[in-house]
């Protein structure tokens, strides 16, 4: 006859084993869909969006870890989508990101050519209407005015039939 305190024992063992057989469970690791940037063209200094589509067969939460040989992050580096800055010098940056559900990993590393910045130009021009004078930004092939025009016409009261 088998005590209790034997059968105790036995149980807990037995539960501790198959806890143990449970945890042991093959992992599969994330995989890595796909990845993005937009725009396609990135200048000097401009802010880019990567993005990271990835799936986990097992259904384990993810996390996501980005790094750059060039540029910064300026809001994080730790979403499936994140901005990047350009650096501020033109040429190749690597981007590397890293998928984890916490006991594997996936990693994927892409180029980006940064491209030279549009031009931009400060400038100014006198109305000659009314004598005042505006400033204006000119950035690539599109000009800004800085302020309003304060131009007003004078303005002559109607004498058709009105009060």
């Amino acid at each position: 006859m088998v005590s209790s305190h034997l059968k105790n024992r036995l149980f807990v063992i037995a539960t501790l084993a198959i806890s143990y057989l449970w945890s042991c469970e093959k992992n599969h690791p994330p995989q890595i869909q796909s990845t993005g940037i937009s725009p396609d063209t990135i200048h000097t200094g401009e802010i880019a969006q990567f993005s990271c589509v990835a799936t986990d067969q097992d259904g384990d939460p993810l996390t996501y870890m980005w790094s750059c040989s060039e540029g910064s992050f300026p809001m994080g580096t730790t979403d499936f989508s994140v901005a990047w800055k350009a650096p501020s010098d033109q040429g190749e940056c690597l981007i590397t990101i890293i998928v984890s559900d916490g006991r594997s990993s996936d990693q994927d590393s892409f180029q980006v050519s940064v491209t030279p910045g549009g031009t931009c130009a400060d400038g100014s021009f006198t109305d000659s209407r009314d004598g005042n004078t505006y400033s204006y930004k000119t950035i690539g092939d599109q000009t800004w005015m800085i302020e309003n025009l304060a131009y007003l016409p004078s303005v002559s009261a109607s004498n058709s039939g009105g009060d």
